[in-house]
């Protein structure tokens, strides 16, 4: 009886270490499937990952499929701008049965019990929520437990690049659309995008509530990049330490005198400090605070020498100083607003003279009445680039102005457009109402501006023809033949005749010759 007692605890015993030893098996086993599928799924995110990028760096509209396989434990796969978007279970299932679609530069996995996962991709790009769902709502799935291969979920992906974005959609599935579809129209959302239609800003992204500095938006443009003035915040865009928003904060404002400064409002207000460009004798930085028209030359701060200075001279002016100053200011607006020099105003400068002088224009218009109109200026010791003499009377007939080549014109004030024509001359522009180049009269420079059959220099005035504009005839006197060349805003260009079809501005070809003048640019 003993015996068959202790044969039973043995078999006993045997069947207890048996199953925990198949227990401990198992276990290990689950295990090992489990840190498999895991580590199928990572791989499965990083291909992913790899498939946009390569896409991101692709020209558009290049395509490509691939097929991802996520585990049963893969709670959800999708694109995020901050990897502290997170969703639970159920949000995932049901997003990605409908097929929502994600966008952002991260790309991000959720598993079960496990941390999320976020991988910076290298553009833009939209696509489906993937993941695990119950089987019965799953093809790829069931088919996989049928052939005993449950924990997979198969997605296969069309891929495709639209512009700077990146698509991803379900094959058979909703077609995921480009947030930016480049129609010429921003929407809203578009505004929170680097969309090309909001460029600008345009003006619907104003007043949204956000601040998007890839489409240009920034605290001089928009309101809702404005700064935060109570924590000492201000507004200057050109500063390198700017934020996105254009701000800079209290350690870049009230700067003191020969301080290096990007904006006006960085500069002490109180002192009357502010940011002017520096002299040229000091190279260390280009602007710097002082006060209004003074630059900083190292050690202080002095009188700033405009680049371009045109001194206007009234010439037997009879019409009052009001007038004069009125008329010369046309001009000198009509000079600066056209040549290069207009994108940074402020280094110019006109200088009105209100004493009168006296020329007799004994032998009609002449080299030597400019002579004399220079003196005057001479005389009232003032320096210069340039005089204009300016006459409130017809002195020259048909002619509305004239110079001679060293510095100083004549204008009539009954044209705005004679000083800035005549100034062309002197920068070494030709007349185009004739065809100057072709025929030598009111040629200045062969190598400047000709008259170009493609900016329909060739349009005739009647009643000549198109042989004079160009085709090699030339008139037997210095006349009207042309209308010359037209301007980018299809009027024709300021070195035509007085009263030619506007709006008067200088051609492209005046505009490329201009450009090499180094006293008119900034």
């Amino acid at each position: 009886m003993k015996g068959t007692i202790s044969v039973w605890i043995w078999i006993a015993g045997g069947v207890i270490a048996g199953l925990l030893i198949f227990t401990i098996a198992n276990s290990y086993f689950a295990r090992t499937t489990r840190t498999i599928a895991e580590q199928r799924s990572l791989e499965q995110h990083n291909e992913l990952r790899t498939q946009i990028n390569e896409l991101c760096w692709s020209s558009s509209e290049n395509k490509k499929q691939y097929t991802v396989n996520l585990d049963e434990n893969v709670l959800g796969v999708y694109l995020t701008k901050d990897k502290y978007t997170e969703y639970n279970e159920t949000q995932f299932v049901d997003f990605i049965l409908n097929e929502n679609v994600s966008s952002g530069n991260l790309l991000c996995m959720k598993m079960k019990n496990k941390r999320l996962i976020c991988s910076p991709i290298d553009c833009s790009t939209r696509m489906t929520f993937l993941g695990a769902v119950p089987t019965e709502f799953s093809l790829s799935a069931l088919i996989n437990n049928i052939i005993g291969n449950p924990d997979s979920f198969e997605y296969r992906l069309n891929f495709s690049k639209f512009g700077k974005e990146v698509l991803v959609s379900r094959a058979g599935g909703k077609e995921v659309l480009p947030l930016c579809n480049l129609d010429n129209n921003c929407t809203l959302k578009e505004c929170r995008e680097d969309c090309k239609d909001c460029y600008g800003p345009n003006p619907i992204c104003v007043w949204d509530g956000f601040c998007n500095s890839d489409i240009d938006e920034n605290c001089l443009n928009s309101i809702d990049c404005a700064c935060n003035t109570s924590e000492g915040y201000a507004c200057c865009l050109n500063d390198t330490a700017s934020d996105n928003s254009g701000c800079v904060d209290e350690t870049r404002q009230n700067l003191s005198k020969g301080k290096k400064c990007f904006c006006d409002n960085e500069c002490n207000i109180s002192a009357n400090l502010t940011c002017n460009p520096t002299s040229s004798s000091f190279s260390s930085y280009e602007n710097a605070c002082c006060e209004s028209g003074k630059s900083w030359n190292g050690t202080d701060c002095t009188n700033i020498k405009p680049k371009l200075k045109i001194v206007f001279m009234p010439v037997n002016w009879n019409s009052g100083w009001v007038s004069f100053n009125n008329s010369a200011q046309q001009q000198y607006d009509n000079i600066i607003n056209n040549i290069p020099l207009a994108s940074c105003p402020e280094k110019a400068e006109g200088l009105f003279l209100n004493t009168n002088c006296n020329v007799n224009f004994l032998d009609g218009c002449q080299c030597a009445d400019l002579i004399d109109i220079e003196k005057c200026v001479i005389l009232s010791g003032e320096d210069y680039d340039y005089i204009i003499g300016l006459e409130d009377s017809d002195v020259c007939g048909s002619v509305l102005g004239f110079s001679c080549g060293f510095g100083t014109v004549f204008s009539e004030s009954s044209v705005t457009l004679v000083s800035v024509h005549e100034l062309g001359h002197e920068w070494g522009l030709n007349d185009e109402y004739v065809d100057a180049c072709m025929c030598g009269l009111g040629l200045v420079d062969p190598s400047a501006n000709c008259l170009n059959l493609t900016l329909n220099g060739d349009d005739p005035v009647f009643p000549y023809t198109s042989n004079y504009c160009g085709g090699g005839s030339c008139p037997t006197s210095y006349t009207v033949t042309c209308y010359g060349n037209k301007n980018p805003s299809n009027g024709r260009c300021i070195m035509s005749f007085g009263n030619a079809p506007g709006p008067r501005k200088f051609c492209q070809e005046c505009l490329n010759h201009l450009a090499t003048v180094p006293i008119i640019n900034c």
